[in-house]
């Protein structure tokens, strides 16, 4: 079983390598503070295009959606598949083994994550992979429905 959603995301594209990365420097940055290490510098690496809110990859699974989901990162994204309604979260919403939101820690503004929650649980999708925890394929609308409710965005 995959261990998560990019690694869910990479097999169904059929590509050993992707070029979705849930990796932002002021998360590196935050968890040195955190543990009182030096920070570090990463060297960039090539963007193939760049991608936004309404772009769609039509080569991966047949169309992805890109949807904007920002409060964890200031541009964090979501990948809605409406055919098969499958929806790739991120880190807007984690299942650990419970659906929550990210920690505050590594959260840049979590109101603004809160809004995206809703908007995902707009979507109704039937599975929901996380970037952290295991797929939901069953009562997932209802199941992302109340936890926005949850935390008071529905």
């Amino acid at each position: 079983m995959p261990s998560d959603a990019s690694d869910v995301l990479c097999r169904a594209s059929g590509r050993g390598a992707c070029g979705l990365v849930n990796f932002r420097t002021e998360k590196l940055s935050g968890l040195a503070r955190f543990l009182s290490l030096p920070a570090t510098t990463l060297k960039g690496t090539q963007v193939d295009r760049e991608i936004r809110d309404g772009d769609v990859l039509p080569e991966m699974m047949g169309g992805l959606q890109v949807v904007g989901a920002p409060g964890h990162s200031p541009d964090h994204l979501a990948f809605w598949q409406p055919e098969n309604r499958v929806l790739f979260c991120g880190d807007v919403i984690l299942r650990l083994p419970k659906l929550r939101l990210p920690y505050a820690l590594f959260t840049v503004d979590m109101e603004q994550n809160k809004r995206s929650v809703q908007r995902v649980a707009e979507l109704d999708p039937e599975t929901v992979c996380f970037g952290h925890g295991k797929p939901m394929t069953e009562n997932t609308a209802h199941n992302i429905h109340s936890f926005a409710k949850k935390i008071r965005v529905l």
